[in-house]
């Protein structure tokens, strides 16, 4: 079982992180929902966050590899690499 499966049981949930682009952590934002493949969380701009980047789950620290899929209101969705 994955660090990730282990950690966050079930989809739904609220959990701060930010989004870390070349190390460094500028974005913070609420992740509303995750599975093995990808999340969807709220940000205060989502135009600032970028196509690739690495989103951090606080407090564990886990940091997971992104895509940007959507950007929806004040919600982004990403994908997994």
């Amino acid at each position: 079982m994955s660090t990730l499966n282990m950690t966050l049981a079930g989809n739904r949930f609220r959990r701060r992180g930010r989004v870390e682009v070349d190390g460094l952590a500028d974005l913070p934002v609420l992740i509303l929902a995750i599975s093995e493949v990808g999340a969807r969380f709220s940000v205060a701009d989502p135009a600032q966050v970028p196509g690739a980047f690495t989103l951090v789950i606080e407090p564990q620290q886990i940091r997971m590899a992104c895509q940007t899929l959507r950007r929806s209101g004040d919600e982004v969705g990403v994908r997994f690499d």
